[in-house]
């Protein structure tokens, strides 16, 4: 049942060695082993099997600062027969270590990943194996990685709740055997009940079942991200909560220019989002729930208590307890700046939707079910020829259209190594359109969006696909 169990928080990743250049470049060194784990989430304390990272699910949170790099060994320890390739999500890496689908380790061998943290935002590190991405990420590998601006150059991080009023909300939904308390699953194209989308029944945040957190009467900052295999959410503070303020402040690329007021949003498979809860005034013992209401357009696999995400409970103001007041006027960048300006500079958004609602664009892509398997522009991962749909020049600047080619479903969107802003949606922009940088973007049932961004500043192969991660596997992916 809900509501039953304290939410829990990560453990955060340790550093086993740091090396310096006398410059001042620093590097610090991780170690990942993946491995079978059980943990109790259900009710009859039957143990349920996962493949954790270092022993836990979610794994540990990295916390970096802004310019220092990683070098990561992940060590597959699970079984003989699992594979993986790890992805840094939201980050800039090189293409030897953005975790290519069919770059797979094998059982008992490692391999070294490097990251250059040159991105302050929310970001995540999950599975990529080719065609098992869904499996393997369902039984939990996948986790928080956060990239702090600790000199404040790009944004101010000390102008939001920080410390114990700063806290991480994965989400996660899953379906457990009763029987036998495994996870149930079937793989794509192997005619199951999760042959297109994986709906689970049970709400995990932190892993823990629909969890309660108590919070003192102020401002909190909270991190979420949503590592679904499919399903999509739509977010608010319950009926009897809506004078409880709630603020976006940050989306998939980092913190907005000021924070927007806000009254529900759009979470998206692999979407982040930083908001702000202000409990402030609020009484000992008022209770607010994070509530999941239906998608207008698109009819998801619902359960009991699928619309309700966790609790809040106001505690007693301690002694020494200061507030963070956050408001429309606050600033979150440096001189105000806006979002990666020096990348995409305001005019160069402003041009691309007036482009955009002329019809224009630089290159098209279609999402679409096409001979039993999901396709992009008629084409799988794994078809003959080249990977390469699209070739960009360093540095570029490029207007995406990106159609749902229709069926009734829903397609997240994900565009590896870059950034990008959306400027158009057939249907309506979001209210944070277009002033919060993504990487992932959700097609709706029929709809097209173009998107902006510069391209680089590597040169390489990247990724892009649906990240309803059934449709991945089942080739929507170039």
């Amino acid at each position: 049942a809900p509501f039953t169990r304290p939410v829990e928080e990560p453990p955060k990743m340790p550093v086993t060695q740091t090396h310096c250049e006398a410059d001042g470049r620093c590097v610090d060194y991780f170690e990942i082993e993946q491995r079978l784990v059980q943990t109790v989430i259900t009710t009859d304390n039957k143990p349920t099997t996962w493949f954790s990272m270092n022993g836990v699910v979610p794994g540990p949170t990295f916390e970096i600062c802004l310019g220092r790099q990683s070098i990561v060994r992940i060590h597959n320890r699970i079984s003989p027969d699992v594979r993986t390739s790890t992805h840094l999500h939201g980050a800039g890496s090189l293409s030897p270590w953005d975790g290519w689908a069919d770059d797979e380790t094998e059982f008992d061998n490692a391999k070294y990943y490097r990251f250059p943290n040159n991105r302050a935002a929310t970001l995540w590190y999950h599975d990529h194996d080719v065609h098992n991405t869904a499996f393997n990420a369902y039984h939990g590998l996948a986790a928080m990685y956060i990239v702090r601006d600790c000199c404040e150059n790009d944004q101010l991080e000390s102008n939001l709740p920080s410390g114990e009023f700063e806290r991480i909300l994965i989400l996660a939904d899953r379906m457990i055997n009763p029987a036998t308390g495994q996870l149930f699953f079937t793989t794509p194209g192997g005619g199951g009940a999760f042959d297109d989308d994986a709906m689970g029944d049970i709400i995990l945040v932190n892993g823990v079942p629909w969890p309660v957190m108590r919070v003192q009467p102020r401002t909190y900052r909270f991190r979420l991200l949503n590592t679904g295999v499919s399903r999509t959410y739509v977010l608010s503070l319950d009926s009897d909560s809506q004078d409880v303020p709630m603020w976006l402040v940050g989306t998939d690329g980092g913190l907005l220019q000021h924070p927007l007021p806000i009254r529900r949003f759009t979470s998206e498979v692999a979407g982040r989002y930083e908001i702000v809860i202000d409990f402030s005034g609020l009484a000992e013992g008022r209770e607010i729930v994070i509530v999941n209401s239906q998608l207008p357009d698109f009819d998801q696999d619902e359960f009991c208590w699928t619309n309700l995400v966790m609790k809040f409970v106001v505690e007693a103001p301690r002694a020494d307890l200061t507030n963070t007041p956050v408001t429309e006027s606050l600033r979150l960048r440096p001189n105000d700046a806006f979002p990666l300006e020096e990348l995409v500079p305001r005019t160069t958004i402003t041009d691309a939707i007036i482009r955009a609602q002329n019809g224009e664009f630089d290159k098209e892509f279609e999402f679409e079910r096409g001979g039993g398997r999901w396709v992009i522009n008629g084409k799988t991962w794994d078809a003959p020829g080249s990977k390469i749909d699209s070739m960009a020049q360093a540095n570029s600047i490029e207007l995406w259209k990106l159609e749902n080619g229709g069926g009734g479903w829903i397609h997240p969107v994900h565009i590896h190594l870059i950034d990008f802003f959306v400027v158009r949606r057939e249907n309506s922009l979001e209210n944070y359109d277009p002033f919060g940088p993504k990487d992932v973007v959700l097609l709706r049932p029929g709809e097209t969006v173009w998107v902006v961004t510069r391209y680089g500043p590597h040169e390489g192969q990247w990724m892009f696909h649906c990240h309803n991660l059934q449709h991945e596997d089942n080739d929507m992916m170039r």
